[in-house]
């Protein structure tokens, strides 16, 4: 009985930081073009990820995120060129190659 439980629990913990599920939220810094984000940390950045976040800055040329150190990556919106502004709220999701601003 107790193994059943141990796995079960591992199961929750494991969907609990299933970010394609969940999206968490914080807030960027740094510098440039570039936001980042260290909170939730994560160790490996797959498909499906979402983040919500509020901007520390204005960026409206070639807005970048790397969230928890795990590289710089471009974020797109379908038609144009996404702008940031100061005390926004944005969420994007990572398709294997790129961010998407979603909301």
């Amino acid at each position: 009985m107790h193994e059943i439980y141990l796995a079960q629990e591992q199961e929750f913990l494991e969907h609990l930081t299933d970010y394609s599920y969940h999206i968490p939220y914080s807030t960027t810094v740094g510098t440039g073009n570039t936001f980042l984000i260290n909170w939730p940390p994560i160790t490996t950045l797959q498909e499906g990820m979402a983040v919500s976040f509020k901007a520390d800055r204005n960026v409206t040329v070639t807005p970048k995120l790397n969230w928890s150190a795990s590289g710089e990556k471009e974020i797109k919106k379908v038609s144009g060129s996404p702008k940031f502004f100061t005390g926004g709220i944005y969420t994007v999701r990572y398709d294997g190659y790129t961010y998407y601003l979603t909301g």
